[in-house]
């Protein structure tokens, strides 16, 4: 065989890629969207973000990567790309994969990689994923962030292969791992109505929804979790304004993108007859959209102009999407509550109130 593609599908999260490559595999199965959207409701900040400029993250339990997480659409298998060497030309370990429908999670050094802004410049860890090959060509096809956009690109076998072997930069021992990633037949998912309100909740009341889940890995102690992560962008916002981070305008991203998860998760919950439709509420989830859309495009700008004024307007946003999303959290789990479907009477009036304080 001379050419294969492995298909791919355009998640609906793409901020990271330790979400994007993972989901735009299992996204492949449309029945898998119920299992994302019972999963990507929370946020926390897992780093400092004086620390890392991927603060702020979708609180998992436990990261898409792992083989023991509960994901049932993928199955993956880690090897070191060392014995991989020791066992079999790369590319051709690769071009097996492809064959067998199995996606390969690779780390390279973008200093290496033609496409990347990072060539020959700086070097630079990342991971792409191949999803194909085209021996004419002598060419991988691959996921990876391209002008902004995750979209599929093309490199040289060659290049791709030197890229790969040449390791993490700065660590003295070529640890580098490669990752085969399988899509699962999975015949059925039970969104599990239960999860999706006690993240919701969690979110709402800013809890740590590790006190909730004590099996998976404990997260950092300083983590910030749900609402409470407005505080935390406002501080980064100050930081930026003292000139005394790094800037970027990732977690900006992320919180659009939670917004996005959360409008299809009303939208899902509204078309599954889980909640009563409400036009309302959909347009308030929207407006979510509209207004995180506002302030990512607001620091893009800030990145461009060097205006500091424009953080002022930021700060603003800032206060403003979390006190309709306070709003719309609010009616959408008093709908969930209506449902009848889990008793979620519990809470007490002083977390309500400890909201708007």
């Amino acid at each position: 065989m001379t050419k294969k593609m492995l298909p791919v599908t355009i998640p609906m999260v793409v901020g990271y890629k330790r979400y994007s490559h993972f989901l735009a595999v299992m996204s492949n199965d449309e029945k898998s969207h119920a299992w994302i959207l019972n999963h990507f409701i929370q946020l926390y900040t897992d780093k400092p973000f004086d620390k890392d400029i991927h603060w702020l993250s979708f609180y998992l339990g436990e990261p898409l990567i792992w083989r023991h997480n509960n994901n049932p659409w993928i199955y993956t298998q880690e090897i070191e790309l060392s014995l991989i060497n020791q066992l079999t030309p790369l590319e051709e370990f690769i071009k097996s994969c492809i064959d067998n429908n199995q996606y390969v999670y690779i780390n390279c050094d973008y200093f290496y990689v033609p496409y990347s802004n990072f060539y020959g410049k700086v070097n630079r860890r990342s991971q792409l994923l191949i999803t194909g090959y085209d021996l004419e060509k002598n060419e991988f096809t691959l996921m990876d962030y391209f002008n902004a956009q995750y979209t599929a690109v093309t490199i040289s076998i060659p290049a791709l292969v030197h890229a790969a072997k040449q390791g993490i930069y700065g660590q003295a021992l070529n640890r580098s791992k490669i990752v085969v990633i399988e899509l699962n037949q999975v015949e059925h998912y039970e969104f599990n109505f239960s999860l999706a309100s006690k993240l919701l909740r969690d979110y709402l009341y800013a809890r740590n929804s590790y006190e909730r889940m004590p099996l998976f890995t404990k997260p950092r102690e300083q983590a910030s979790y749900g609402i409470d992560v407005y505080t935390d962008l406002q501080q980064f916002l100050d930081r930026i304004e003292q000139q005394s981070t790094a800037h970027s305008s990732l977690p900006f991203h992320i919180l659009y993108e939670h917004k996005k998860c959360m409008r299809l998760l009303f939208d899902y919950l509204s078309k599954t007859g889980r909640i009563k439709p409400s036009t309302a509420l959909a347009d308030e989830f929207s407006l979510l959209i509209d207004k995180t859309l506002v302030l990512r495009n607001l620091y893009l700008k800030l990145e461009i102009s060097e205006d500091l004024l424009l953080i002022g307007k930021m700060k603003q946003c800032v206060e403003t999407i979390k006190a309709l999303e306070i709003s719309a959290l609010e009616k959408l789990i008093g709908l969930m509550d209506e449902a009848g479907s889990v008793d979620l009477k519990q809470d007490t009036l002083d977390e309500a109130s400890s909201v708007h304080s």
